[in-house]
């Protein structure tokens, strides 16, 4: 598949696109993409609209049944190394 007014090919456009995040250090908290407040402050960051128009983000299902699979346990002395560099 091309870019169909450019005829830019997929791959290009992939290349592109990895460009311009990779200037970017953003953590999109899944959580918070129930807030619409915070949805619009990401599509304008990024210039684009209709962030969650295809429906949620595609790995939240399998991502908590992992996490209910497999939960988080943190050591005390790993919690209190993250506690010091915080």
């Amino acid at each position: 598949a091309s870019c169909p007014s450019w005829g830019v090919p997929a791959d290009e456009q992939v290349r592109i696109a990895l460009s311009k995040v990779y200037r970017y250090n953003m953590i999109i908290v899944i959580e918070k993409l129930r807030d619409p407040s915070y949805v619009k402050a990401v599509e304008e960051f990024f210039g684009v609209d209709g962030l969650l128009e295809r429906g949620k983000p595609f790995c939240e299902r399998d991502s908590h049944r992992a996490n209910l699979m497999f939960p988080l346990e943190v050591e005390d002395e790993t919690r209190e190394g993250l506690r010091r560099l915080n």
